[in-house]
């Protein structure tokens, strides 16, 4: 059975406000997951690129892993 309920603006607002900032939370733990096993990925098969400046390794992680930058940023912090 459908009910009708009644919301006041600010009741809106919370809820949206909350709904957003839980989307952007999961949002950033699945980037952090994605770094983490592009980052094993790398530590396994491509060892000495963990010696190459942080521009390089985020350049190779962009093109090989085909991620945005702010992913290939998080692996490069990570090393």
């Amino acid at each position: 059975m459908k009910r009708i309920i009644r919301l006041t603006e600010s009741d809106l607002h919370r809820i949206v406000k909350q709904s957003v900032k839980r989307i952007l939370r999961e949002d950033n733990s699945m980037e952090q997951r994605v770094a983490e096993k592009i980052l094993d990925d790398i530590q396994n098969n491509n060892p000495e690129l963990l010696q190459a400046s942080p521009e390089d390794l985020i350049e190779y992680v962009m093109a090989i892993h085909q991620v945005p930058r702010n992913i290939a940023e998080l692996v490069a912090n990570m090393v």
